[in-house]
């Protein structure tokens, strides 16, 4: 019994799911039905090798072109390449395309293959790889509403060429260009490009568009028509103002630099001048320090194209390693002109130490004695020495560092 009343029961539901079943069918049957239609109305005769711009009446509707997001990825410095990713949103109007909502079953926009309909000859200039504007590797669909605006969102990455200024390396910053061109076809009558920026741009954080090394401080837009024989063209530049993070370069190679620069000159003029010494030390460390500087300043010189401009960094390397080679040899000279008659004592001395039985005695300790006076004038030298080149050690590093905004 309570079996038939749950069949009972449930016998005004399955009467409304199938008339909804049956709803549904006839909508969908209904949109299907239109929207061949529409196709089939809109491209009778439509031929998207022809520009709907070649026809009278479509100069009031230009072609808006605008940036709506943008990721810097790297920039190869050596290579002059900046990767980014983008984001663009570009409008134009094909009269052709145009059709009545109430005519068409409601139906106010419809979305097709970018291939089916006629695509503005748009290219970016400066892409390494000459890339098409359009050109993806899935096609993507292009959005068309009754009133014939055609609407396509571009998502690319773009291999810039930009030529780096790198006279400040690593505190410097670059402009970087994203260049379009567009070829207006069909004469001067032909509506320019309209460039902007979307204000999901505008209100994005720039900081959020950097990388590790690099940050995004602005992004500004500069547009250009020029005249030639065949025509206008119209340039539109998205420059991208960037500034490099110069810490790691601080922390990896300045600072240890300056580090071992400074224990150097204190291992160099800092010993003093005894009877055995022959700078063997002096010239090992000397050495040891020029080349963990060369290497650094290798380092610097892979990362950096192969040009006549040297970076502040590749100074500051420059500056030490003439400044290592220098100290070394100022330790091994002075002493030589300061006491010439150094090695004639010392290779007196020895003889007498090597001749004489009792170690005090006359001789020996005369010739210690004029040994004595010769090197006062050698340590208040090596102090001075020693002042000089830290001096200019400490200099070089603050001068490079003022550079850090």
């Amino acid at each position: 019994m309570e079996s038939v009343w749950l069949v009972l029961s449930l016998v005004p539901w399955l009467v409304q799911a199938a008339a909804g079943n049956e709803s549904f069918s006839n909508a969908g049957e209904h949109f299907h039905y239109h929207n061949s239609a529409l196709h089939q109305t809109i491209f009778a005769g439509y031929r998207k090798e022809v520009s709907p711009y070649s026809e009278p009446g479509h100069d009031d509707f230009p072609i808006h072109v605008s940036l709506s997001y943008a990721r810097l990825v790297s920039l190869d410095q050596a290579k002059e390449v900046l990767h980014l990713i983008v984001f663009f949103r570009v409008i134009w109007h094909d009269g052709r395309l145009a059709w009545s909502p109430a005519e068409q079953g409601n139906i106010n926009h419809i979305y097709l293959p970018m291939d089916f309909v006629w695509m503005p000859q748009i290219t970016v200039m400066n892409d390494l790889f000459g890339k098409d504007f359009f050109g993806q590797s899935k096609r993507p669909n292009v959005l068309i509403n009754s009133t014939g605006f055609v609407h396509y969102y571009s998502h690319r990455i773009a291999d810039i060429v930009c030529p780096l200024e790198n006279n400040y390396f690593p505190f410097d910053g670059q402009f970087c260009s994203l260049t379009l061109v567009r070829r207006r076809c069909y004469g001067v009558h032909e509506p320019m490009i309209i460039s902007g920026k979307s204000e999901s741009l505008e209100v994005h954080n720039l900081e959020a568009m950097g990388n590790g090394e690099w940050e995004v401080q602005s992004i500004r837009l500069f547009q250009i028509s020029v005249n030639d024989l065949y025509g206008p063209i119209d340039f539109i530049n998205f420059d991208f103002g960037l500034k490099r993070k110069p810490e790691f370069y601080i922390i990896m190679i300045i600072l240890p630099t300056f580090i071992m620069t400074t224990l150097t000159i204190f291992g160099i003029f800092g010993r003093h001048t005894s009877i055995e010494h022959e700078f063997i030390t002096e010239l090992s460390l000397g050495i040891t320090s020029l080349t963990t500087i060369a290497l650094m300043l290798d380092i610097v010189a892979e990362h950096m194209p192969k040009s006549d401009v040297f970076p502040l960094i590749a100074r500051f390397l420059i500056l030490h390693i003439v400044l290592m080679a220098v100290s070394v040899l100022t330790v091994i000279i002075h002493p030589r002109v300061l006491y010439p008659k150094y090695r004639w004592i010392r290779t007196a001395l020895l003889k007498s130490m090597e001749s004489e039985v009792m170690p005090g005695s006359v001789h020996r300790v005369r010739i210690l004695r004029i040994l004595r006076q010769s090197l006062k004038k050698y340590r208040p030298a090596n102090v001075v020495f020693m002042l000089i080149f830290q001096f200019i050690n400490i200099g070089s590093c603050v001068y490079v560092l003022s550079h850090w905004d």
